[in-house]
């Protein structure tokens, strides 16, 4: 298990990750965000965070997968839309909605004939 040191918007670097590898997929912070190691340099590492970063920091926990990003294939991938780490686009935006006060920034401005 490592820890952050630096956030610079997507980009983080945590050290403590000695069992890590390149490519690993990573769980960062409470949230368990998740990320993929670009690059290692002795313990420490330079992750590429998937998602919203805001409110990640310092001291916050890394945990490596120790598995590279993957994918699973099949026919039901045709039955729905996804997002560049396959979760289900519908469930992301209930998610992201629930978030946010107002009106999402997808629904119709002007009617349509």
């Amino acid at each position: 298990m490592g820890k952050i040191v630096k956030v610079s918007g997507p980009l983080v670097v945590a050290s403590g990750l000695s069992e890590a590898n390149m490519a690993d997929v990573v769980r960062v912070g409470e949230q368990h965000l998740i990320g993929e190691i670009l690059t290692m340099s002795g313990d420490s590492a330079a992750i590429q965070v998937y998602e919203e970063t805001s409110g990640l920091g310092p001291g916050a926990e890394v945990v490596t997968t120790g598995a590279p990003l993957s994918v699973e294939l099949g026919p039901g991938l045709i039955e729905n839309i996804y997002d560049g780490i396959q979760r289900p686009l519908p469930e992301m935006r209930a998610l992201s909605t629930a978030r946010r006060s107002g009106t999402s920034p997808l629904s119709p401005r002007w009617e349509t004939t």
